[in-house]
């Protein structure tokens, strides 16, 4: 019963964090349309944000998902304490990833995105070099695919932040075309953001379907 829940919340994170991400792409070209007024697309820009919140939710859970399904199956030998630290880690990323949506403090927010920044970089580190360990070594991982979804995963997770990077110009760009005095650099701002983290929405959809493929095929 439990490995049947743990596979049914895991592949309800998936389909809301890749349904989501769709509807994100789709609503984006929305948001760069010149011919809509700026209230208008402030309003949509604003679903975009709402409705982003979900695929980032859904990556913080479905670390501790996958790690917890392993490890019932029998794929991760560790000892129960990891598990009980992964979902303690990952509910602390949630809460953090939450707090930088609707947290109003500039200063604090701008700490805590850095310490997010950083937080990602070292799970990519942390994921692919165990995963690389485990493929070419002993681990407890005790089968070569669940060491290549941690570096799909990792994979994803550089995705993400490469989306935040290219997002950078996108700020105060928004800022004035919500204050209705947009100029045509802030406009081009919005688009071109918006249109180089197409490229890393892809790896990351790529990412998701060829870990779901792995884990359809070879999860009992």
């Amino acid at each position: 019963m439990e490995i049947a829940l743990l596979k049914f919340v895991h592949v309800l994170a998936f389909v809301f964090w890749l349904g989501t991400d769709l509807a994100v792409w789709y609503i984006g070209f929305y948001a760069v349309n010149r011919k809509l007024s700026a209230e208008t697309r402030v309003t949509v820009i604003r679903i975009l944000f709402a409705l982003d919140m979900v695929p980032r939710i859904c990556m913080t859970l479905m670390l501790a998902l996958g790690i917890h399904l392993s490890y019932r199956i029998g794929y991760l030998l560790v000892p129960p304490w990891v598990i009980y630290t992964c979902y303690l880690v990952c509910l602390a990323w949630m809460a953090l990833v939450l707090h930088l949506h609707y947290g109003e403090k500039a200063k604090l927010q701008r700490v805590l995105r850095q310490f997010d920044f950083g937080f990602r970089l070292a799970l990519i580190g942390g994921l692919s070099t165990y995963a690389a360990v485990s493929l070419s070594g002993s681990t407890a991982v005790s089968a070569d695919f669940i060491a290549w979804k941690l570096l799909i995963f990792a994979t994803i997770i550089a995705g993400s932040l490469m989306v935040r990077m290219k997002l950078k110009p996108f700020g105060p760009a928004y800022a004035n075309l919500r204050a209705g005095k947009p100029t045509q650099v802030d406009e081009d701002a919005i688009e071109h953001s918006i249109a180089v983290t197409r490229p890393w929405m892809l790896v990351i959809w790529v990412g998701l379907l060829l870990s779901a493929a792995i884990g359809l095929h070879l999860v009992p």
